[in-house]
Order: structure tokens, then C-alpha cells, then sequence
């Protein structure tokens, strides 16, 4: 019996997991039949009952997609020309503009070729009320005699009307007031004339690099700017620096106030709380919202302090 053991114990691994696998797969073909079995008597039962599977709905979507895309198509059109709509009304609103500016610069030039004096009237100190063209002068009398034209005294000088304003001296005298109430009262100056506002447009490049051209832009109603145009009766626009707290370098160097006026006092690296306009910078329009400097402006600056870094 030890010979036999000993003669199959080699092989006794080998046999012992032979026995196994033959039991692992009697179990599970038991288990597979026994739940195909299953599956079977529920359908059998089922088709003896009349009742048919269940249907799947299918639901096609290519027609919902297909009118999203037609309903975003049409947002998008009605999109594009709402900004067709905006872009013709600031075109429209600048063309009243530009033509405004026209017929004040035209009014200007009629106005210039008005007399600026009234016509002179010849001296009638020498008239005589009872004058007659060659007869001797008759005894001056209250009461003209008959055949004798009676002639009015002329008008005392100081009841006379003061002579009219040529348009060059009301062009003078409105700059004038606009500059005296900008020192004075900037809020004034805005309820008085119409405001528009403007800035640089390439700022950023300016504040960069030297010697960038600075490119002058109005700003869109509502919206603060670098500076006030204000158009005179005279066709004529003026620049005026925006009311700050404090102008420091970025305001000189990049916003160009230093292009459009010159600075008095100005000193490198300070910050100046006082503009004064001596002198307002003089701009005209060249297209669509931009601006050409005519003639630069004076500006007189205030005591300065050191810029805070």
C-alpha cells in the first residue's frame, strides 16, 4: 500500500485538480441550464398569455434640430441688423452734426461781410431850419416859414444805439466766456454749451513707445472721455482738458494733454490738482468720430507735488 501511495504521489496534485475542474465545471453548466430553463418557462408563459413585447418609441430629432438651427439663423440676422440700425444712427447723428457745423461756419462768413458800422449820415450841424437854395437865411424861428423844409436836429450822441458787433469781436468774445467759465465753474460750462467728449484712441501705444501719433476719438454719449469739445455759434470746436482731482504723468504722456496743449510749469515726475486754460486747444472733425488737432492750446499748471508710486 506505501508502494502504491508512493508510486502516485507525484501525479496527486495533477489528479487532485483534475477532480476540481471537473466539479467547477459541473456547477456552472448546472446553473447555465437551470437559468436558460428559466428564461424559457417566462417566455412560454408569456406567449401563452397573448401578450406581445413591449414596443420601443423611437423619436426622431432631426426635425427639432433642424428648426433650432433655422431659429438661431434668424437670431442671428435680427442681430446683424439691429447693429445696422445702431451703426446708421450714430452715422446719422454725425452727419447733422457735420452739417451743423456747416451752416455755422457759412452763417460766420455772411456775418463777416455784414457792415460792422452803421452808414454814415452827412453832418447837419450846418442846415439851417428855414435853408433855402439861393436865397439868403432867413431869421431862425421855431415856426418854419412857407415854401421852407424843416429839417430835425439831429439825434443827441448819447441816445444813440451802440454800433453793431462784427462777427470776428462775438467770435472773440464767446472764447472768452468760455474760457472764463471753465476756470471758474466747469459744471456752469456744461449746462451752458454742448459737451461732447473725446479721447486717444491708441493709449496704450502712446504710454509704450515715443513718438506715436495720438489718434483723437469721441467717446459714446454717456460715456467720460480724455477731454470737452464744445462747438461755438461760429462753427468753430474747442478742446478743454475734463475736470480731475489730480492730472499726473499718465495724463500728460499717454492721454497726449502735452500733444494738444502746451503745459506751463510742467515738471517731470509731479502731479499737478490745477489746470488752468489759458488758452482752449482748437479741433475739427475728419470722419466717423474722429478728431484733427487745428491749433494746440495753453494750459497754465498749478503748484506741483510729487507723484506717489
Amino acid at each position: 500500500m506505501d508502494d502504491l501511495y508512493n508510486a502516485i504521489r507525484p501525479f496527486l496534485p495533477y489528479l487532485l485538480m483534475g477532480v476540481a475542474a471537473i466539479v467547477v465545471f459541473y456547477g456552472v453548466y448546472s446553473l447555465s441550464k437551470k437559468f436558460h430553463l428559466l428564461d424559457e418557462g417566462h417566455s412560454h408563459q408569456g406567449h401563452g398569455e397573448g401578450t406581445r413585447p413591449p414596443k420601443v418609441r423611437v423619436i426622431d430629432l432631426s426635425g427639432v434640430n433642424k428648426e433650432l438651427n433655422r431659429i438661431l439663423k434668424q437670431e442671428g440676422e435680427i442681430n446683424g441688423k439691429l447693429a445696422e440700425i445702431k451703426n446708421s444712427q450714430v452715422e446719422f447723428r454725425n452727419e447733422i452734426r457735420r452739417q451743423l457745423a456747416d451752416l455755422r461756419e457759412k452763417l460766420a462768413q455772411i456775418r463777416a461781410l455784414l457792415p460792422s458800422t452803421p452808414t454814415p449820415v452827412a453832418s447837419l450841424s450846418d442846415l439851417q431850419d428855414n435853408t433855402t437854395l439861393g436865397r439868403e437865411q432867413a431869421p431862425v424861428s421855431d415856426v418854419p416859414a412857407a415854401g421852407v423844409i424843416a429839417v430835425p436836429h439831429p439825434q443827441a450822441p448819447e441816445n444813440l444805439p451802440p454800433p453793431p458787433i462784427n462777427a470776428a469781436e462775438r467770435s472773440r468774445q464767446a472764447l472768452e466766456s468760455l474760457v472764463r467759465e471753465y476756470n471758474e465753474s466747469p459744471n456752469e460750462l456744461k449746462r451752458r454749451f454742448e459737451v461732447r467728449e473725446f479721447t486717444v484712441s491708441n493709449m496704450q501705444a502712446m504710454g509704450k513707445e515715443q513718438g506715436v501719433k495720438p489718434v483723437y476719438c469721441l467717446v459714446e454719449p454717456g460715456r467720460q472721455g480724455e477731454y470737452w469739445l464744445i462747438s461755438m455759434d461760429d462753427g468753430a470746436s474747442y478742446a478743454v482738458p475734463r475736470p480731475k482731482p489730480a492730472y499726473n504723468l499718465g495724463q500728460f504722456r499717454s492721454a497726449g494733454m502735452d500733444r494738444v496743449f502746451t503745459c506751463n510749469g510742467f515738471i517731470e515726475g509731479q502731479r499737478y490738482r490745477k489746470a488752468e486754460v489759458v488758452k482752449p486747444a482748437r479741433f475739427r472733425e475728419i470722419g466717423r468720430d474722429e478728431l484733427e488737432i487745428v491749433e494746440q492750446g495753453i494750459l497754465e499748471l498749478g503748484q506741483g507735488e510729487k507723484e506717489p508710486y
